[in-house]
């Protein structure tokens, strides 16, 4: 093979390891139930003590929300916590995704559910070694037509100081299943 071929196959490797790495080793426990109580509707930086501490990494918690018996008209609210692993303050951008795959069942969003969800800070400036608090919500008018009884979307965090070709992208999966 060329060492052109050779290069970008290397490269690929990588790609698919930081990937890899962010979702297996970054990601935090991934059983948030709506059930848990309310969420501490806290935007700001969190003191306490993260499961993750003492690692060189970011991160998030949780994984997953559960939104069992949703029902058009009403809303839910949760929490995504960004860990700064850095020794350095850093931005991370907080948005909305649409999933790279969804959950057996589980059907892609449509275009309109980008417009039923609501993010509290997409920019956060979270300081080094230290744990910020976003509040995520969904709301659907009572009118709208869900993407199906079960789907999923994703919320994306991104920590802005990455540089380099690899960019590690960390996602809560938001599960919803309608009443």
């Amino acid at each position: 093979m060329k060492k052109k071929t050779w290069i970008l196959i290397a490269i690929a490797v990588v790609a698919i390891v930081g990937v890899l790495i962010g979702v297996n080793f970054l990601v935090g426990s991934n059983d948030t139930n709506p059930d848990n109580g309310a969420p501490s509707g806290n935007n700001s930086t969190n003191n306490s003590t993260p499961e993750w501490q003492g690692k060189n990494t970011s991160a998030i918690s949780s994984g997953k929300v559960f939104v069992d018996n949703y029902v058009p008209g009403e809303s839910y609210q949760d929490t995504i916590s960004i860990y700064n692993g850095n020794d350095f303050d850093s931005t991370f951008s907080v948005d909305y995704r649409v999933p790279d795959w969804v959950g057996a069942n589980y059907s892609r969003p449509t275009e309109q559910v980008r417009d039923w969800v609501w993010i509290s800070n997409r920019k956060p400036l979270v300081r080094a070694h230290e744990t910020y608090t976003v509040e995520i919500s969904v709301g659907m008018s009572s009118t709208a037509t869900p993407p199906g009884g079960k789907w999923e979307f994703w919320i994306g965090v991104i920590d802005q100081s990455q540089t380099g070709f690899v960019q590690v992208e960390l996602c809560q999966r938001w599960l919803v299943t309608m009443q």
